[in-house]
């Protein structure tokens, strides 16, 4: 199972992530390329991300080695094709933007069960989290811009959730795994 998760910044995907995880042990996070910088937040959480030069992500991209990529804030990110085929036979979880998402649904849904969550908030609980994670006020309006669209996109998923309590939420994703796993 490939469990998808995509919204705004700072909506809470990693905190789901971890979740997840904790709860169902078999998952695993699918890996991806980035050229952002490390956050200091990233050594909390589970690593994700290969942090590459913007040169090594357009020679993988020139190589034919990317599944998927983007550029999503002034950074890009993608997923390399060998992460991708893991799908096929392990329990992977991701967060991706909603191109990013589509790609993948087109590309895999015959190939793997993919469970696709779009995690929403209101724009002030988000721009409080956006502070409190010490974005600048410019990476902040950056970011918020980049709501409208990645909303517009939210009926392509098997879950919109919007993400104000935590424990409803993940009962909600859980109640959705237990369902897909019979």
């Amino acid at each position: 199972m490939l469990i998808l998760l995509s919204g705004p910044s700072a909506v809470g995907k990693n905190t789901i992530i971890e979740q997840i995880i904790k709860k169902y042990n078999n998952f695993t996070l699918m890996r991806s390329c980035t050229t952002r910088p490390k956050r200091e937040s990233d050594e909390t959480i589970m690593v994700q991300y290969d942090y590459i030069s913007v040169d090594e992500f357009l020679k993988k991209i020139n190589n034919d080695e990317m599944f998927e990529y983007s550029e999503v804030h002034g950074n890009y990110y993608g997923i390399p094709k060998a992460n991708l085929e893991k799908a096929v036979s392990e329990d992977l979880i991701k967060d991706i933007d909603v191109l990013g998402a589509k790609k993948v649904i087109e590309g895999y849904g015959s190939k793997a069960t993919i469970l696709s969550i779009f995690l929403d908030a209101p724009d002030v609980v988000l721009k409080d989290r956006l502070i409190n994670r010490g974005e600048s006020p410019e990476r902040i309006e950056v970011r918020m811009q980049r709501n409208n669209m990645e909303r517009e996109h939210k009926s392509n998923y098997d879950l919109q959730i919007m993400n104000t309590d935590l424990n409803n939420t993940l009962r909600i994703i859980f109640e959705k795994i237990e369902e897909l796993k019979k």
